[in-house]
């Protein structure tokens, strides 16, 4: 039977949970766009057997507004359709697991779209981790109150928010991360070598191979450390039994889905490693700085000198009680020695490695370890300020302000991301026009994938490239009877003559069409502050 005191505890937990959850449905209910990579979770999951809007070469042709609608939403008749999404996923960039979740939710709604199909989910994943966090703490702290305050901490940090808002696979990495970090933990501290765990191990482990394949990075460097500690300890059995699992893991993606190694070394990962790898110490640097600051604006107010400050004191603090106790302040507790190895070191490699080796320079590439470097810069000011003397309530009461006053600096300077809510305005403005046809005139496609909800509400789209010859072909086919049409060009404001080679193209749709005129369509706005706009050709 529970004690009085452990009780309390998860009724705190699940107070903390609910209010979480209420925060992020209000901030779900905030957000009104998407980036284009959000479409893409929904064309992934629920488009049939097409990965992209074009996959064989459909543009150059009128295509109906439903065409655009079934990219995105389920078609009655292919609910559950697993096989359509893994095909599409191998022919994408990442694992299918996240696409797979959002399937399932929006094959029960099939024909509607929907932000909260994949917020929901999202939402479920942000409350796993942290309870996740929770466990760990306290393996960690030793201490239930400040296990407590740090879920809940990392549970209302803006950081957390921008993982739950943005409508990709982040969050459930985050949540496998975590789960996989607490099953080393309790391999060290329950020392569960048996069947069923070697089993449990496989599972984790695949589940994260499935969601990023940037999970692997953190899976090599966990492994890699955690068998250290076996053979520092001159634990054979268990090494076995432990490397063994994870071999296994591996098997399991090699023989359900060999085309995810395909992925991770034919797609452009290993050349952009290798590029990452090679681009100088002042560039390697200065990537580094740029995703400190990405954490720290995240959890910490842009203020990077309070990870550092924490930092300093659990070095400082490391330093002091080792001066005093010497090599026994590490061999008399060994296991918590590698909780903290395992909690910092691959966590700091994958920040490293991602940091430098991601195709954007965007904190959503270090968001799987966010929680880890939200427990390191959280343990090292407990431990030190502990380690000088400080009481724990004064500990308690000094790391949970400070953060908790970061927490609210992050929200009020930066805002939650990914919530677009100038696109409000934009579909408020684009709906008189809606059932209109309209040519989609762009050198980058994926901007296609980017207005696809705003496409599916339009009568006819015709795509293709904003070329002379393009746009004479489009116009012999424009129904002569239409009194007006839908034209979206590139946003070339930031480049020399911008709005002159915008009115150029406008100018070639008129030359070859019977419209006499044309404007931009008032209050349009870019999600993005430069991106595609609209503009209405008419007679």
């Amino acid at each position: 039977m529970k004690s009085e005191s452990t009780k309390g505890i998860w009724k705190v937990f699940l107070g903390l949970c609910l209010m979480v959850t209420a925060l992020m449905i209000l901030w779900g209910t905030q957000k009104k766009g998407f980036f284009v990579d959000e479409e893409w979770s929904y064309g992934l999951a629920n488009s049939y057997y097409r990965p992209h809007i074009y996959w064989n070469g459909l543009e150059d042709q009128w295509e109906p507004g439903s065409y655009f609608e079934e990219y995105i939403e389920v078609d009655k008749g292919e609910q559950f359709r697993y096989d359509s999404v893994v095909y599409n996923l191998k022919n994408d960039a990442h694992p299918p697991l996240f696409f797979m979740v959002l399937h399932t939710v929006s094959s029960f709604f099939p024909e509607t779209f929907s932000k909260w199909y994949a917020l929901a989910p999202n939402i479920l994943y942000c409350l796993v981790a942290m309870f996740l966090v929770l466990r760990i703490s306290q393996k960690l702290f030793r201490s239930n109150r400040m296990a407590l305050l740090t879920a809940g901490l990392w549970g209302f940090a803006l950081g957390t928010a921008n993982m739950v808002v943005y409508l990709r696979m982040y969050m459930m990495s985050a949540m496998f991360a975590l789960l996989t970090l607490n099953f080393h933990y309790n391999l060290l501290i329950r020392k569960k070598y048996d069947v069923k765990h070697w089993f449990l191990l496989i599972l984790c482990s695949f589940a994260g191979y499935m969601t990023h394949y940037y999970f692997f990075i953190y899976a090599f460097f966990l492994s890699a450390f955690f068998v250290f500690g076996l053979l520092a300890q001159k634990k054979v059995k268990e090494l076995i039994w432990y490397c063994s699992s994870m071999m296994a893991s591996l098997l399991v993606v090699l023989v359900l889905a060999p085309w995810a190694f395909e992925n991770l070394f034919g797609n452009g990962y290993s050349q952009q490693a290798a590029g990452g790898l090679d681009m100088g110490i002042v560039n390697f640097l200065w990537y580094l700085w740029e995703y400190a600051w990405f954490f720290a604006g995240d959890f910490f107010g842009n203020h990077l000198i309070v990870p550092v400050l924490m930092g300093a004191v659990g070095v400082a603090a490391g330093i002091f009680c080792f001066v005093k106790k010497g090599v026994k302040l590490f061999t008399e507790n060994k296991e918590m020695t590698m909780m903290v190895i395992l909690l910092f070191v691959p966590a700091v490699f994958y920040f490293i490695i991602a940091a430098v080796c991601s195709p954007f320079m965007s904190s959503r590439y270090i968001y799987a370890v966010y929680p880890m470097l939200f427990l390191m810069v959280i343990w090292l000011g407990y431990a030190g300020l502990k380690g000088f003397g400080v009481t724990e309530k004064k500990v308690l009461a000094g790391v949970g302000a400070l953060t908790m006053v970061c927490t609210l600096v992050s929200y009020s300077d930066a805002g939650v991301d990914y919530l677009y809510q100038r696109q409000e305005q934009t579909y408020e403005a684009m709906e008189p026009y809606y059932g209109s046809d309209c040519a989609f005139l762009s050198y980058n496609y994926y901007r296609i994938t980017e207005k696809c909800d705003e496409l599916s509400h339009m009568n006819r789209v015709w795509t293709s490239q904003p070329t002379d010859e393009k746009i004479r072909e489009m116009a012999e086919t424009v129904n002569p009877e239409l009194d007006q049409m839908i034209i979206y060009v590139e946003d070339m404001w930031p480049e020399a003559n911008g709005q002159e080679k915008m009115d150029n193209i406008l100018k070639d749709v008129i030359k070859y069409t019977d419209f006499n005129n044309y404007e931009r369509i008032p209050d349009y706005v870019s999600n993005y502050g430069y991106g595609l706009v609209a503009y209405r050709v008419y007679k």
